[in-house]
């Protein structure tokens, strides 16, 4: 997928979150996405993985640069948690009439998801694979595993999206469940690939830098996370 279609997929997911937490102050409302059809969303196992997401993703920016690598992935995986968690909620409970525009934001999670990989394993993984030869193979090896069921998830949104087909949501769950725990253990391990010591022991800093810009176009508001 080219540069321009993953630039694409990570504005639309920002602008639904801005225009979200505008619309949905936390101090005045509350959506809980859970229920009997949330059950793979709440399974201890996945659930650990999102915990251990969330214990990199502190609020407050790290104050080492080496922490900030992970810092920043920690963040974009929990956006791409929380888009496929909300996607897989109103499957079924979006209006008709918006059909539209639900299929289009579930196709742009597993979009921005497809794009996040290609990017990384174009710039990133080459770059920290160079430097500590092997470190790489199971993320890789963790994107071969799930990347046709991923490709096949958003080719049967895509096509109902399109109209060439009727959306059905417990196809599309079904598909999610198939997985949904590899996915999310796939971006809670990747952390650990960039977490301070090995940035510090290595003087992978500006490796990691320096790949995210060729993969990127980081303006100066996508540099502060760095």
């Amino acid at each position: 997928m080219g540069f321009s279609r993953y630039l694409a997929s990570f504005v639309a997911l920002f602008a639904i979150f801005v225009s979200f937490n505008f619309y949905n102050n936390p101090l005045i409302s509350e959506i809980t996405m859970t229920g009997p059809a949330m059950k793979a969303f709440e399974t201890p196992e996945v659930l650990k993985q999102v915990k251990r997401m969330q214990d990199v993703a502190t609020l407050e920016r790290p104050q080492l640069p080496s922490d900030r690598g992970a810092w920043a992935m920690a963040w974009l995986h929990l956006v791409i948690w929380n888009s496929w968690k909300s996607a897989y909620y109103y499957a079924d409970k979006h209006p008709k009439e918006d059909f539209a525009n639900y299929a289009e934001y579930a196709w742009t999670a597993v979009e921005f998801l497809e794009g996040h990989h290609d990017a990384e394993e174009k710039a990133l993984f080459p770059a920290l694979e160079k430097k500590i030869p092997g470190s790489m193979e199971k993320n890789e090896a963790q994107h071969e595993f799930f990347l046709k069921p991923l490709v096949d998830l958003g080719e049967y949104i895509k096509s109902a999206r399109d109209g060439k087909s009727v959306f059905d949501a417990k196809i599309y769950r079904e598909q999610v469940d198939k997985i949904l725990l590899p996915v999310m253990e796939h971006l809670a391990d990747e952390l650990d690939t960039l977490k301070g010591s090995t940035v510090c022991v290595t003087n992978l800093r500006k490796t990691i830098y320096n790949s995210r810009s060729s993969s990127f176009n980081t303006s100066p508001r996508t540099n502060l996370l760095l």
